[in-house]
């Protein structure tokens, strides 16, 4: 039976996991900032005047930025440094029948534009694994998505019936949906009418509730826990990959202790279209694309597999294979803005939950990169907020070595890191340029820089990497403008991290949806799944 989560009332109550209370108390926050600012008073009185506090300060940063930065390198070659690592993040081929049964979940919130696409591109890929439903979740207050999911699950089922080519369907579904929208508006009766078949709909009660999205995941495993032995979610634009819970069963097969199955995740390049001048001019107003991609590809290729090893996981957006008791034990979702990385930390660090990783980009679910500036700002604060909200609940100390809460902190709190380096900038710059420092110290200021150039280096192999792995022609100039932009990037994120830090402080945990505009879907999609 379900049983309501109720929605936060607080920054971290809503987070700590039963009677493991290891949530940090408003006091111990208040002390350590106190701590902090004694902390600097101390540094001004050593250092007597204005100019030697600001060279101190922005000594011990450059320290800091070179631990964070070599971090950071260190787990971007996590991959390659490891001898034979590579290959073990690809699955293994099926060879043998299937043993698990997958309940696919689809939370969708206005998503017109996108979700049909998905939902008939994710039944059509994954056809050929027998024990597994995809089920669409809308809210009852958004009847123009229900409706969507309701026609597209209505024409491919029937036509999954009688055998209907990918062609056929998918020219069905887009007559069906050019159609008026039928006068029926409530989406429990557009649930009722959608027939036996591969695709389904449920409909969330949201009642007063304030929508987000483990609400809905929520209510779909309650109800669906019993009879599904692997659950896994897709988001509204995801592009899933043919054979990939065909691999994740095998892997499951495998490996029999393992009760979280993490796979890859690609955000791809717009596909743009028209002349060279206006290609390359769409190409430079979406700069941060290259960027944000990259991103992606170094955590799911190498970062992931980093954390999985190291015992602690918090999970990354979706394309996440859970075993149902597993998510019993955890109470399913968490209440959280990153309810997948709070999962992940519950699951890792009190229930010991064994993870695996793949990647590969034969099995990567492809999504979009956000269509503008302003997006991608409003994803990071979300996610930056969900990630104060973990740290702050705590639930990542209960890991039993040091090292790994050292790990669970670093990858925690990176958006403290993110919004004290914007802060810290112009005193920097100033104590680089404007005031007299001792050669040793100026010397030892740039020192930094050398494990951020590496890393520039190795991200412009992982954007040729990109392009051979998934088809896609990166011009030379890009390459060009991923060095030019990449502290400018870098900017950008400092600044979501700090608008992330003052809504939490102001208790504004309200879910932020992202805008999807389908701009990854391809032609090439469809050919693939055709054949």
């Amino acid at each position: 039976m379900y049983v309501e989560v109720p929605p936060p009332q607080s920054r971290s109550i809503h987070l700590v996991h039963g009677a493991h209370n290891r949530k940090i108390t408003r006091t111990a926050m208040f002390a350590g900032l106190g701590v902090v600012v004694v902390a600097l008073g101390g540094l001004y009185v050593l250092c007597g005047e204005l100019d030697n506090f600001l060279i101190a300060c922005a000594t011990i940063f450059s320290g800091y930025v070179l631990i964070m930065s070599s971090v950071s390198l260190v787990s971007l070659v996590y991959m390659q440094r490891e001898s034979g690592i590579g290959d073990e993040l690809l699955p293994a081929v099926p060879n043998g029948p299937s043993a698990e049964t997958f309940a696919v979940l689809i939370p969708a919130r206005h998503e017109t534009d996108v979700l049909a696409e998905t939902l008939l591109n994710t039944m059509w890929t994954q056809r050929d694994h027998p024990a597994h439903t995809v089920f669409a979740i809308v809210n009852d207050d958004d009847p123009d998505t229900a409706g969507v999911a309701a026609r597209t699950a209505t024409v491919v089922n029937l036509a999954v019936a009688q055998d209907r080519s990918y062609e056929q369907i998918r020219s069905e579904l887009h007559t069906a949906l050019a159609r008026e929208a039928a006068p029926e508006r409530d989406p429990n009766r557009l649930a009722a009418t959608v027939p036996p078949g591969p695709l389904q709909l449920i409909v969330y009660p949201l009642g007063n509730r304030p929508p987000n999205k483990p609400q809905q995941l929520n209510y779909a495993f309650w109800r669906l826990h019993e009879s599904f032995s692997v659950f896994t979610v897709l988001d509204a634009e995801s592009i899933a990959a043919p054979g990939l819970l065909r691999a994740v069963d095998q892997a499951f097969q495998d490996h029999p202790g393992v009760e979280i199955i993490q796979g890859g995740i690609q955000l791809m390049d717009p596909q743009i279209t028209g002349s060279r001048w206006q290609r390359i001019g769409r190409r430079l107003h979406r700069w941060y694309a290259w960027h944000n991609l990259l991103e992606y590809k170094r955590w799911f290729s190498s970062q992931m597999r980093y954390q999985s090893d190291r015992g602690f996981m918090p999970l990354g957006g979706n394309t996440i294979f859970l075993r149902a008791q597993l998510l019993a034990r955890t109470e399913a979702w968490p209440m959280s803005l990153t309810e997948d990385c709070e999962l992940g930390v519950r699951a890792t660090a009190i229930h010991r939950a064994r993870t695996l990783t793949f990647y590969d980009p034969r099995l990567t679910t492809r999504e979009e990169t956000p269509p503008s500036l302003a997006t991608l700002i409003k994803q990071r604060r979300r996610w930056n907020i969900g990630f104060l909200q973990s740290l702050v609940a705590g639930n990542w100390r209960s890991l039993p070595t040091l090292r790994q809460r050292v790990i669970a902190a670093q990858i925690l709190s990176m958006s403290l890191f993110q919004a004290l380096s914007l802060a810290v900038l112009p005193l920097v710059l100033v104590t680089m340029f404007w005031i007299d420092t001792p050669a040793p110290l100026a010397v030892a200021g740039w020192i930094p820089l050398v494990p951020i150039a590496l890393s520039v280096a190795l991200q412009l192999l992982h954007l040729r990497e990109y392009s051979r792995g998934f088809g896609r022609r990166v011009p030379w100039y890009v390459y060009v403008l991923f060095v030019v932009t990449f502290f400018p990037y870098q900017l950008v994120l400092s600044f979501a991290a700090v608008q992330a830090m003052v809504w939490y402080g102001l208790g504004r945990l309200g879910w932020d949806k992202t805008a999807h505009v389908g701009d990854h879907f391809e032609e090439q999609v469809a050919a693939e799944a055709a054949a």
